[in-house]
């Protein structure tokens, strides 16, 4: 399963990277193969709206236990989404570190460049 927010930003980093014909139809063929999770929902809105509310440490009965994290507000609705569909999510980054068993796994990747 991959959010539609995701689908959006690898096609823009296709377009910020220059993407080759190839590269980009080959990712665009690995999407194809995927479920796309769309944001509208209601469940994830709600998620969303609390994760935001964690990561800024203001849930008074759930608290983050360290300094606030801003979050952008694509990783929102990722985490949101993934949340909500009770997925592992995978990153190559630590953005969602401060979520990692709290709202859901955090499987990290090494990118090869």
């Amino acid at each position: 399963m991959i959010s539609v927010v995701t689908v959006g930003e690898l096609r823009s980093l296709a377009k910020r990277n220059y993407w080759g014909n190839k590269r980009f139809k080959a990712v665009e063929q690995l999407m194809g193969k995927l479920i796309i999770l769309d944001i509208k929902y209601e469940e994830v809105i709600q998620k969303y709206a609390e994760i935001d509310a964690y990561s800024q440490d203001k849930i008074r009965e759930n608290r983050l236990g360290m300094t606030s994290r801003n979050m952008g507000k694509n990783d929102l609705w990722i985490a949101a989404t993934t949340t909500v569909t009770q997925s592992k999510l995978i990153t190559a980054d630590n953005d969602f570190d401060h979520l990692d068993e709290e709202y859901f796994d955090v499987v990290k990747i090494k990118v090869i460049k």
